[in-house]
């Protein structure tokens, strides 16, 4: 005869969050490029709508992907800071961009 005892059961839940955060930096614009510019392994430059500098990268966990972050600058004053928790998919961010209107940072 087989007795199985369930002493605990836990529901593992994955939120998914995207955050979209842009810093104005009208005061402090020396070393932005700095900011944007990619220096690290996973890190890769990128070019947002063809024409804004920046970098993204993609945050490893376990091997696994954790998230992802992309950085950009906007007329050399605005820093634009994309990062996604337990979500690996650019295209996403690719999206939310285009619908974006980063034109009007630079009146």
């Amino acid at each position: 005869m087989l007795h199985i005892i369930k002493l605990w059961e836990e529901e593992l839940i994955i939120c998914q969050s995207i955050t979209i955060t842009i810093y104005d930096n009208a005061g402090s614009t020396e070393n932005l490029m700095d900011q944007v510019t990619s220096q690290y392994e996973n890190e890769k430059a990128v070019k947002i709508k063809g024409k804004y500098p920046g970098k993204e990268s993609t945050i490893m966990s376990d091997n696994k992907c954790s998230g992802e972050d992309k950085i950009f600058l906007v007329e050399n004053r605005y820093i634009v800071v994309f990062s996604a928790c337990n979500m690996c998919d650019f295209s996403v961010f690719n999206q939310l961009i285009d619908k974006m209107n980063l034109e009007s940072l630079e009146q």
